[in-house]
C-alpha cells in the first residue's frame, strides 16, 4: 500500500497549552504583563524576571486576534494588510480590539457607550471580589479614561456636598422643626432657595480639598511601596489602576449612601443627631467613614491578590491607608498656617 502523506499545519501552541508558543508564527513583541519583561523566546510560562506565572493563550491570544473591518483571523499572517478585505493594521491596534471586546469596562469603552459602561464600571468597582477577577493583568490599563472618571467623580462629590447641606437643612426644617415645636417651618416651594445657598457659599467647598489631599497621598504611597517590592516589579500603571477603582468611585456613592442614611433616620424615626444646630453627635459620623475607608482597603487588598497577584496584599492596604489618612490630617492641620 502506498505511504500516507501527511500535512501538519503550523500551530501556535506545540503542544498544549504549558508549552511554549510557536515563536515563529508571533509577529509581535510579547512582554510580562506584570513587569515588561521580555517574553519571547521562553519555554516556560513563568516570568523570569517577577515570577508571574500565566497562561500562554493570555500571553500571546494570536488565534483570536481578528480583523477590526471584516472579522478575517489573522493568525499566521506575516504582512500587515488583512488578505480578506485588504484593509492594513497595526498588531498593537488588534491587540486592543480584542481586549476592549472582551471586557466591558469604561477603560475600553469610553467612546462608543461611555454611559452604560461607566455605570457598569462603577457598580463594579464597588463589589471588589468580582471586579478583580474580571479584570487580567494582560488587559493593558487606559489611564485616560481613568483620569476623566477621577475627574468626573472630583466633580460629582463637589457639587454634591452643597446639595446635601442644602436639601438636609430643608428636610429639617420641613420635618424635624415642626415635629419639636420649633418655630420655623419649609415648605416645598422653599426647595429651590435652600439648594441655592450653599452652592454660593465657598466654604461649602471645603472638603474637596482633604478628598483630594487623600486621593493624591494614597496613590503616592503605594507608588512607594510598589518601589519597595523589588521582587514583584509591578508597573505603575497597574497600581494606578487599582487605586483608581479603589477609591474613585466609592466617594461619590459613599456620600449618596450618607445622605439616604440621614433622609431615613429623619423620615422613620422622627429624630435628628443635631449635627447642624450645635449639639453634634459625631458617633454616627465616625462609624460611617470607618464603612468606607474598610471598603477602600478591602478593595486594594483584593486588587493586588487578584489582579497584581502579590504577597503581603493586606498589609500593603492597611498601611497605605493609615499613612494617607494620617498625612491628610497632618495637612489640613498645618494648612491655615501656610
Amino acid at each position: 500500500m502506498p505511504a500516507t502523506l501527511h500535512v501538519q499545519e503550523p500551530t501556535l501552541f506545540r503542544h498544549s497549552e504549558v508549552t511554549s508558543p510557536n515563536w515563529e508564527l508571533v509577529p509581535f513583541e510579547v512582554g510580562c504583563a506584570r513587569c515588561g519583561h521580555d517574553l519571547r523566546g521562553l519555554t516556560e510560562p513563568k516570568c523570569p524576571s517577577c515570577g508571574l506565572e500565566f497562561e500562554w493563550s493570555q500571553a500571546v491570544p494570536i488565534e483570536q486576534l481578528v480583523c477590526r473591518k471584516c472579522s478575517y483571523h489573522l493568525y499566521g499572517l506575516t504582512e500587515t494588510r488583512c488578505p480578506e478585505c485588504g484593509e492594513p493594521f497595526a498588531w498593537a491596534e488588534v491587540l486592543d480590539d480584542y481586549h476592549r471586546k472582551r471586557k466591558p469596562l469604561f477603560e475600553y469603552h469610553w467612546r462608543d457607550r461611555p454611559f452604560r459602561s461607566l455605570v457598569y464600571t462603577w457598580w463594579l468597582a464597588l463589589r471588589p471580589w468580582k471586579l478583580w477577577r474580571l479584570v487580567d493583568l494582560h488587559d493593558p490599563p487606559e489611564l485616560r479614561p481613568l483620569a476623566f472618571m477621577g475627574a468626573m467623580a472630583l466633580f460629582l462629590f463637589a457639587l454634591g456636598v452643597p446639595i446635601f447641606l442644602g436639601a438636609s437643612m430643608w428636610l429639617i426644617d420641613l420635618v424635624w422643626s415642626p415635629a419639636h415645636g420649633a418655630p420655623t417651618a419649609a415648605s416645598i416651594a422653599d426647595l429651590p432657595s435652600y439648594l441655592w445657598r450653599p452652592l454660593c457659599d465657598v466654604g461649602s467647598y471645603a472638603l474637596v480639598v482633604p478628598l483630594v489631599t487623600w486621593w493624591a497621598i494614597s496613590l503616592g504611597v503605594l507608588l512607594i511601596l510598589r518601589q519597595s517590592m523589588r521582587r514583584a516589579r509591578v508597573r505603575s500603571a497597574h497600581v494606578m489602576r487599582v487605586w483608581a477603582y479603589s477609591v474613585i468611585p466609592v466617594v461619590p456613592t459613599a456620600l449618596v449612601a450618607f445622605w439616604v442614611c440621614f433622609v431615613a433616620v429623619l423620615l422613620l424615626t422622627n429624630s435628628l443627631l443635631h449635627v447642624t444646630r450645635g449639639r453634634a453627635n459625631a458617633a454616627p459620623l465616625v462609624v460611617f467613614l470607618c464603612c468606607f475607608f474598610l471598603h477602600v482597603v478591602w478593595s486594594i487588598r483584593q486588587g493586588y491578590r487578584h489582579y497584581l497577584r502579590i504577597p503581603h496584599c493586606v498589609a500593603v492596604a492597611i498601611l497605605s491607608q493609615i499613612i494617607a489618612v494620617l498625612a491628610t490630617l497632618a495637612f489640613l492641620t498645618l494648612l491655615p498656617a501656610l
